[in-house]
């Protein structure tokens, strides 16, 4: 586990066919992290990836903040799935969880080549 700027990152290293993947997906993290510190500090309070995909953990007034921009937040969303798909050098499941509190409240993933956001609360 690393901290980026107030945001704590963490990949999983089962699952890997190569360190490659491995290395593509901590850069990612930590780029994604950066980004998110830069641009919506606060919102964020730790961002993991692997095999699985994207998990984002959202504070209290992240989460607030997403319900109330949806428009804003699917468009994020889409864009970090797309870049799933495109930027790493080995497959990974193309979906984001943002989890609040243990809970999930926001999954976004690709289905038959469109991306898909659901509001869970």
């Amino acid at each position: 586990m690393r901290r980026f700027g107030g945001i704590e990152t963490y990949v999983e290293r089962e699952g890997w066919q190569s360190g490659v993947g491995l290395r593509g997906m901590e850069h990612y993290v930590q780029r994604l992290a950066n980004h998110l510190n830069k641009n919506i500090p606060g919102l964020i309070a730790g961002v993991a990836g692997g095999k699985r995909g994207i998990l984002l953990i959202a504070t209290y007034r992240g989460r607030r903040n997403f319900y109330r921009a949806r428009e804003n937040t699917e468009q994020f969303l889409k864009a970090i799935v797309d870049d799933l798909a495109t930027r790493l050098p080995e497959p990974v499941a193309p979906q984001v969880v943002v989890r609040y509190e243990g809970t999930d409240i926001i999954v976004a993933m690709r289905v038959r080549g469109k991306v898909h956001v659901k509001f869970l609360e």
